[in-house]
């Protein structure tokens, strides 16, 4: 491609007389040229700002944290053939940050036509493959709601199949069982679109004093018989007061989430002897109050825990559309707080809420 300078106005470009070395940092593009052995011999300007100065250090260990060239090096690929490489790959900057690129690969030729080196150019795809992401979990979002949707659907025309049968013979304990499964439906289907119009608004939630600690002990009192009915031991450890300022209604949903997640990840884990427990406890330091829901369940392995809150990913396998902690991280996210998840396979699972205490005046003043 040749620019060509305009006859019409603005200054005269031959007289800028720019270097190769400002053309090189001038590029808005990360660029560095490796040697045969891999290591970095010049790193434009913004590559250098971003992920920081790596001259002569190979380049598999600056920038991806690797001990050896990667599989499908273009760099390697480039030395090889001479021709122009592309391929997609995966960063750390100088904060330890992933930083999507798409990178291509050119020979650097002496005057006699050797290969000396090679450059490589990488352009920043992070936010397109962050909304690629995005839509698949969103797809992946719509197939699980169809499914319990239909599940909802199957259960309500089951019940009016009962009533229907009970009018039909005059039996009034069908009537009464036929209606008690239109009602449990019919309340799973309210919970469900409830959460899906909370998840798709953007608000800001009003700012009243909530106390966890009560809060904690309603959700607890509210999934007792259920927990009971799976035999699983649900305790409460709350021994002080803590508050914070907050939606209260939000906050109890945040708390019934985790409590409902950890008694589904119970029933999910199939070992026959193991005695269930789930501990929900709620403490303070000196700038936050701490939320904790603990189970023995069935909990996660290592991919489903780091994609746990960054997708509809569930903890709970067929059961679940992983709305509930889609809503937990939300309502976490918009009251100033972070939630983060321990757990290991086999053994459970600690889901931790960090939100902003609420400090007496005493402090305040």
């Amino acid at each position: 491609m040749t620019a060509v300078a305009s006859e019409q106005g603005g200054a005269d470009c031959s007289t800028l007389n720019l270097s190769s070395e400002q053309l090189f940092d001038a590029v808005p593009y990360w660029i560095s040229i490796h040697d045969r052995d891999f290591r970095i011999v010049r790193a434009s300007a913004k590559l250098v700002a971003d992920f920081g100065d790596h001259l002569g250090e190979r380049c598999y260990a600056a920038y991806k944290d690797r001990t050896g060239p990667c599989s499908e090096c273009v760099v390697k690929r480039t030395f090889e053939d001479g021709q122009e490489h592309t391929s997609q790959e995966a960063l750390f900057d100088a904060l330890g940050m992933p930083r999507h690129v798409l990178a291509k690969t050119a020979p650097v030729r002496n005057p006699a036509g050797d290969i000396v080196a090679v450059m490589k150019v990488f352009v920043e795809v992070t936010e397109i493959r962050t909304l690629q992401n995005e839509l698949a979990g969103l797809g992946q979002l719509i197939g699980e709601i169809a499914h319990d949707a239909k599940n909802i659907l199957e259960g309500l025309q089951g019940g009016i199949y009962i009533v229907n049968l009970g009018f039909g013979h005059g039996n009034q304990e069908d009537i009464r069982v036929g209606w008690a499964m239109i009602q449990r439906n019919v309340g799973r289907l309210s919970s469900m679109l409830m959460d899906m119009l909370y998840c798709a608004k953007k608000r800001s939630p009003r700012r009243l004093p909530v106390s966890l600690s009560a809060t904690l002990r309603e959700a607890v009192d509210l999934f007792t018989p259920r927990a009971q009915q799976f035999r699983i031991d649900l305790r409460l450890a709350a021994t002080e007061e803590v508050e914070i300022l907050g939606e209260p209604e939000q906050i109890h949903k945040l708390i019934s989430n985790l409590i409902c997640n950890a008694i589904d990840a119970c029933r999910a884990d199939t070992k026959q002897q193991k005695a269930h427990r789930i501990v929900a406890a709620v403490s303070r330091d000196e700038l936050d109050a701490i939320i904790e829901v603990e189970d023995n369940g069935i909990g996660m392995d290592p991919a489903i825990r780091n994609a746990v809150f960054n997708d509809t990913t569930t903890t709970k396998g067929s059961s679940g559309s992983g709305l509930g902690l889609l809503l937990s991280q939300k309502v976490t996210s918009e009251h100033g707080g972070v939630i983060t998840v321990r757990s290991e396979h086999g053994k459970g699972s600690v889901f931790t809420v960090r939100l902003p205490a609420r400090h007496p005046k005493s402090v305040l003043t």
